[in-house]
Parts: structure tokens; sequence; C-alpha cells
């Protein structure tokens, strides 16, 4: 009878993840408000003291506000399975959600900087999640629960799962346009928009005609040390740096519908033996992702991204629907 109150009923599948209950940090200030809002209706009802009776309504109040915030942590699910088809989200007090492998578009294990009110002195505070994304609007959410080791093993079993892009460091966040460089003052939105004069029906086209165009610093273009060009002005150059190559890419695949994601960061640079700043794609074929290295002019522009990402290191990226990510930034070797 439990098992069915609690829908605990649901048998395991093949890799089965016990996270504990994520109580919140709310959960002890809940304690102690419970605790006093019966004390204070002992004494209000026996001694009829209307000072009391106030102080009794006050901490009802705050003792719902804070026992909300209880039931959104309890609600994240107690328990994930998942085998080659689907995943299963157990929850405590719902019904479970089951989501088929197919459906999703990737998955990041997310960490959230929570930021101080301002004015104050404490410091941010982190907490852990998984986002479970099918679509922008439709994502599910699993929170580190109680059990860390259990969480970190779902995290390396997630990692198996075969045609799902599992990303261990991205988090979905706002990122300025000028996190991306000094040369991004013109808003995301003008590089996808309208048509321009070169046409590509496919992704082949879009690499011949990159291989035509020139690499040049903005310096020697611009006499700026750094300066985006809209697809249009790079079309009419056939000239440019690492990121209009890459944006001018980003919009043609916008066009195709192919779903990709500009990212800037930093390259090793294996002659010169240090790592540089850069700009590239990732686009997400069938399932797998594949680096797009937009300013190669010989050799294979589309790599599967397993194989290459020891030598980039990203640092902000946007992708189609114009959602900015940020990424961890690992010590430099």
């Amino acid at each position: 009878m439990l098992k069915r109150l609690f829908h605990w009923e649901f048998p395991p599948l093949k890799h089965s993840y016990w996270l504990g209950i994520n109580w919140g940090e709310n959960a002890v200030a809940v304690y102690f408000g419970t605790a006093v809002f019966l004390f204070m209706s002992f004494v209000g009802i026996i001694n009829f003291e209307p000072g009391l009776i106030f102080i009794l309504i006050i901490t009802v109040g705050f003792s719902l506000l804070l026992l909300a915030g209880i039931f959104e942590e309890i609600s994240n699910p107690v328990r994930v399975d998942f085998d080659e088809n689907q995943i299963q989200f157990i929850h405590l007090i719902s019904r479970p959600k089951t989501v088929k492998i197919t459906s999703l578009s990737e998955i990041r294990v997310e960490t959230i900087l929570k930021k101080p009110p301002a004015n104050s002195k404490s410091k941010p505070q982190a907490f852990d999640q998984i986002a479970f994304e099918i679509s922008p609007q439709k994502i599910v959410f699993v929170k580190r629960g109680s059990n860390r080791i259990t969480y970190a093993n779902l995290v390396q079993g997630l990692l198996q799962i075969s045609g799902v892009p599992v990303f261990v460091n991205k988090t979905l966040q706002l990122v300025s346009p000028r996190s991306f460089g000094s040369g991004a003052i013109i808003e995301f939105d003008e590089f996808l928009k309208g048509d321009t004069a070169v046409s590509a029906h496919s992704v082949h086209e879009i690499i011949d005609f990159l291989i035509s165009c020139q690499y040049a610093l903005d310096m020697d273009l611009f006499k700026k040390p750094d300066h985006w060009q809209l697809p249009l002005e790079f079309e009419e150059l056939k000239k440019g740096d690492c990121e209009d190559h890459a944006l001018w890419a980003w919009h043609k695949l916008h066009k195709l519908g192919i779903p990709s994601e500009f990212i800037v960061g930093t390259m090793y640079n294996e002659r010169q033996k240090r790592w540089n700043g850069h700009a590239w794609l990732t686009i997400n074929q069938k399932g797998r992702l594949q680096l797009f290295e937009t300013v190669r002019k010989s050799g294979s522009l589309i790599q599967p991204l397993d194989d290459v990402k020891h030598k980039y290191r990203p640092y902000v990226g946007i992708d189609h629907h114009l959602r900015t990510f940020s990424y961890q930034r690992k010590k430099r070797a």
C-alpha cells in the first residue's frame, strides 16, 4: 500500500540509482518555524493573548512559505533508472516520468551558482543538477540528493548512453555578448537573420565556400584587435578570422535547420605548443556531436567531438535557439 501511495512499485531498469531526498537549504528553518508555530498555538489558545495570536498568524505564514520550498525540493526525483531505450524518473510523492532515449537532444551536468543578495558578505552558493533536455521548452531536472556518491555514479553511468550527447561541464545560463569577445557588439540574432548572396543547400556547399575564403587577422583587415563581420560582409570580403568563418557557417546551418552551437574558447596549437583563443562550431548529427573547424582549408573540417575534444577548451557558447551556455574552465597544464 505504501509503495502504491508513493509510486515506488515500478521495478528498477538495467541501471538504477537511488539519489535520496534533497531537503534543501530551508529544512532547518522549516523545522524551527514549525516548532515555534506549535508552541505559539498552545500558549495563544490557552491564554487568549492578542499579541500571541498576532505572532501566531505571522508564524503560520512564515511556515507555509518555507514548507512550499521544501515541497519543491522533495518533488525532485529520488531514483533515476535507465536502459538502452528509456530513462525513468521516480519521485517521492508524484507520478514517475518516463522519457525515451531517442527523444533527448542532450544531457547536461550543471553546476549553478546562486548569488547572494546585494550588499551581502556571504559567498555564492553552488548546487549541482542534471538537465535532461527534450526541447528548449521541456527539460527534466534532477538535483543532487543526499547521496553524493550515487549522484557521481549516475553521472558516470550517463556517459555510457549512446546516441545522446552528455556534457559534464556545460551550464545553461545568461551570458553577455561581450563575454564572447570585445568584437561582439551586435546582438547574436542579427547573425541569423535574413538571407545572403551565397546560397548553400548542404553542409558540403558550406564547406566548399569556407575553403575558398582566406584567413586574415582583424588588425590587418580593419585595424582593430577584434571585429565581428556579419555574414553578408564576410561573403563580400571572403576574408576573416575564426569568428567570422564560424559565424557565417552558423548562419547557414541555421537556414538548413541543422542544430549547431557557436563556441568561443581556446585551442591547443601543436606548432606553438600553447593554447590560443579560438572560435568553432559543434553540430548535432543523428545524436552524435561533431566539431566543425570552420577555418581549416584542407582535410576534414568536421570530425567527431570525442576524437578532438582534448585539443579544445570551450568557455562560452550560444545555440541555434539563441540560448547561451557557460563551460567550466579547466586549469591549463
